[in-house]
Formats: structure tokens, sequence, C-alpha cells
């Protein structure tokens, strides 16, 4: 607690430092350019090349590449500490010959390449607390032969590995030279890793074991030989985290549980073939702790997927077979409505027509071996129609008569699938031809009907004679009594 209370309010002196009276980040600057505080994204390029101190602390800086810095070869202090600076291209500050301070305190830094902080000559501190630092790739700090101060306080560092000593012979047991360096407040795992450093004793004094659990707390200065040991990874677990059916576009969340000193890295490979890793990015991302999200599934991501854990002893692998549904398109076909005022007792899928020659005209068909007959009523016509496997009967009209249609499937002596309910069928023309005969039989039979009873009138002569009261026509359609009022020539 009071190492970090420390960084904290170093860190408000050189703010405060920063903040006094200095030249405007303008092209009117001379030697200092101050350029704090303006929400920058990038290096300004139009301030004189010949300055020797920038400070840019306090913007929205994200990443630095090697042509940010090529026009100020003179710079002798650089300070970009409080930005948001995630990655750093090799080579970005080997232009400058003549920096002696490069401050980055406050970024987002997660791994140092090779060759990030290599080949500057002139440089004798180098700022790194409070960023993300796990890893430090063989080569990063090369070539820095003035190297008095290296700060990687509170970063995310379990190990230091070989080749970083060899790169800064300053830290070597045995070394003459003088180097600083503070490295308190990360996770260090104390292992058998630890065992090959050959580092001055004040530097194993700032290591404060972390890891493995019985060793917490302890200065690796104070541990013993016996006690740095490691064991292979193992994998307790692979599995998904819940059992849910998988449907494209929706995420996939596994868990590779693993074990091992030091703790291994997971690896994931996919059924595509790629490989994904804790500084992996885009659909899929890995947890130091193994968990693993890929968002966005596709049927690509269909199949065995391989968990690896490795650490410096060795490594195992487990594999995982994951299968997504596809979203298939539905089609909903609903069916009209049958007629207001009809009502149906079949338990059975019905389909309703419309017809297109008659407005209100609606056949029911009912697709079933015994129905119960559906009335249909029509403003011009109405006829019995019997539709089914047997050929239709033959339409019976009267004068002027009004009957009722029903229309439903005859029983068939063959097997017969029941159709789909919402399935159209095409009976707009055979209802429309069947209207237009009907309609025109029962004008004819009325002609033929009126002609008769003419022709066979009881009177003196030929001229038909009438009594003033109405007479009463029977007739009887299709096994109903119809009553047919007619009234008396005059």
């Amino acid at each position: 607690m009071f190492g970090k209370l420390k960084t904290l309010l170093v860190f408000l002196l050189i703010v405060l430092k920063e903040a006094g009276p200095t030249a405007a980040c303008s092209t009117s600057c001379s030697s200092d350019c101050n350029c704090c505080c303006r929400s920058k994204g990038s290096v300004p390029q139009y301030l004189p090349s010949s300055i020797t101190n920038l400070s840019l602390l306090l913007n929205r800086i994200t990443a630095l590449s090697t042509s940010d810095f090529s026009r100020y070869r003179s710079l002798i202090v650089l300070k970009l500490s409080s930005n948001q600076i995630t990655e750093i291209q090799p080579g970005t500050f080997a232009n400058l010959p003549h920096l002696q301070e490069l401050t980055l305190y406050g970024n987002q830094i997660t791994n140092i390449q090779h060759g990030v902080f290599s080949d500057m000559p002139q440089l004798t501190i180098l700022n790194l607390i409070c960023n993300k630092i796990k890893t430090i790739q063989p080569g990063a700090f090369s070539n820095l032969p003035k190297l008095r101060m290296l700060y990687l306080t509170d970063n995310k560092m379990t190990t230091i590995h070989p080749s970083m000593v060899s790169d800064l012979p300053q830290i070597q047991r045995y070394s003459r030279q003088v180097l600083v360096m503070k490295i308190v407040n990360n996770p260090w795992q104390c292992d058998c890793s630890m065992l090959s450093l050959r580092i001055k004793r004040y530097i194993k004094k700032e290591i404060i074991c972390s890891q493995p659990a019985h060793l917490q707390g302890q200065k690796l200065i104070d541990v013993s030989r016996e006690d740095l040991n490691c064991e292979e990874p193992s994998i307790v677990s692979f599995q998904r985290v819940d059992n849910n059916t998988l449907v494209q576009g929706q995420p996939l969340h596994l868990v590779c549980a693993a074990s091992g000193i030091p703790t291994p890295d997971i690896t994931v490979t996919l059924p595509s073939g790629l490989n994904a890793t804790v500084e992996s990015g885009w659909r899929v991302t890995v947890g130091v702790n193994g968990t693993i999200t890929i968002t966005n599934v596709t049927a690509a991501d269909e199949g065995l997927y391989v968990c690896t854990a490795a650490n410096p002893v060795g490594s195992t692998s487990a594999t995982l077979s994951v299968d997504v549904r596809l979203n298939l398109p539905t089609t909903t076909t609903n069916a009209t409505p049958p007629p207001v005022g009809t009502t149906s007792t079949s338990d059975h899928p019905t389909s309703y027509i419309n017809i297109a020659s008659s407005p209100t005209f609606a056949i029911l068909i009912h697709t079933a071996s015994t129905t119960t007959e559906q009335l249909v009523s029509s403003p011009t016509f109405s006829q019995p129609v019997s539709v089914g496997s047997t050929p239709s009967e033959q339409f019976a009209s009267g004068p002027t008569s009004s009957e009722s249609v029903y229309v439903h499937s005859l029983p068939s002596k063959e097997p017969e699938s029941h159709p789909n309910p919402s399935m159209s069928v095409p009976m707009a023309p055979i209802a429309g031809a069947a209207a237009s005969t009907v309609l025109i039989a029962g004008i004819f039979l009325t002609i033929c009907w009126k002609r008769w009873t003419r022709n066979h009138s009881v009177g003196p002569d030929s001229v038909v004679v009438s009594n003033s009261t109405d007479t009463m026509a029977t007739a009887t359609t299709g096994g109903h009594n119809q009553m047919q009022h007619h009234d008396a020539d005059p």
C-alpha cells in the first residue's frame, strides 16, 4: 500500500512540474514544447524539428510508429505518460540518438516486442510504471549501454526471462555497472524458472512471490532452492459454460481449466485451424483463467476445439466437439377464416378457398372421409355440389330456385393423405364455370315453365284467363320443398 502511494505522489509531482510555465504546443516553441492535456490522438508533426524537450502527457494517443518522431532527432527528453498507448512499433525511438529520458507511465502496454527499446546509446532513464506489461520478448532492451534507471513497478510481470538478463548486463550478478531496477508490485511466479536467474541480490529483494500459494508474500531472496518447484500442466476440464442449444449468431462460451507450476498458458485451436491465445482479439478472446468467448457464431465454428496448456516444463491438450444449429427460414401461411355465420364440427384440417368469380362465394373443404357439410350462401345462386374422389354430381335447379351449396370430400377406396391445412386449392375456375352454367340453366328452365303453364290453361278461348287472386306454384328440387309465388297475368 505504501509503495503504491509513493508511486502516486511521484506521478503527481511529475504532472505538476509539467503543468508549470512552458512554451505552447505550436510552431512558435523553441526547444521545449508542452502539448499536455490537449486530447491529441497522435504525435503532432507541425512542431519545430529542433526541439529537445517534448511533453505529450494526458492525451489520447493509442499507438506509436517509427514515423512519429523521425523529424525530431534532437529530442533529449520525451514524456508520453497517461495516454492510452497499447502498441509501440519496434524501432520507434531508434532514430533519437540524443534521447536520455523516456517516460511512458500510466499507459496500456501489455507486450514489449523485440527492438522496441533498443539502440538508444544515450538513454539513462526508462519509466514504464503502471502499465499492463506481462511479456518482455528477447531483445526488447538491447544496446542500452548508459541505462541507469529502469522502472517496471505495478505491471503484470510473472517472471524474468533469462534473455532480459543477458540484454541488460547492468543487472547481472557480478557486473560493476549500476542499474536501479524497480519491479515491485508484480504478480511474480516463484518456481524453478527463477533458479537460472543470475541477478543482483537487490533485485531479488524486489521480487515478492504471488504464486504458488504456499510461497505467497515471501521475497525471492528468502525462498530456498528446494521450494522453487515446477509442475507439468494438466487440464482439469474443458467444456461449455452452459448446455443450451447453440444457434448461429449467438456467443459461444467455453472454459479450459488447467493447473501447473508455473501457471500454464492456454492456446485454443479452432475448427478452422487458427490458434487463439490471451493476446488474441477480434471474435475470439481467451482469458488468463482459461475462459474462452467466441462472438457471433457461424456454421464455420462447428467442429472440434483443442485446448493446449503449456509451461516451461511441458504441455498437454484436450478436445471438445461443438455443434451449431443453423437458423432456417420459416414460412407461415394463414388460412382464410370461415365465412360469417358458418360452423364446422370436423376435427380434421380445413381449407378455405375464395372464388374470384363470385366475391362472396366460398367453398369449405374438409379433408376427411366423413365430414359435416358446410353451408355457404351466394347472393346469386347456390346448388348442391359434391367434390371428391368420385365424379362431380350434376347441378339440379328449378325455376328461380334458391338452393344451398354443399362442398365436401367423399370417401375414397384408396388411402389418401391429408393436405396441408394452409395449402390453397385452385377451385376458382371450376366454380366460375359452374356458376355460369347454373345461371343459364335456371333462366332457360324458367322460360320453359312459363310457356308450358300458358299452353295448358283452361278457358273458352286461347286467351289465358285467371282470377284476381294469386296462384301458388310448388316445386320440389333436390329433395326440398320450395314455394314459389306467381302473380296472375293481367
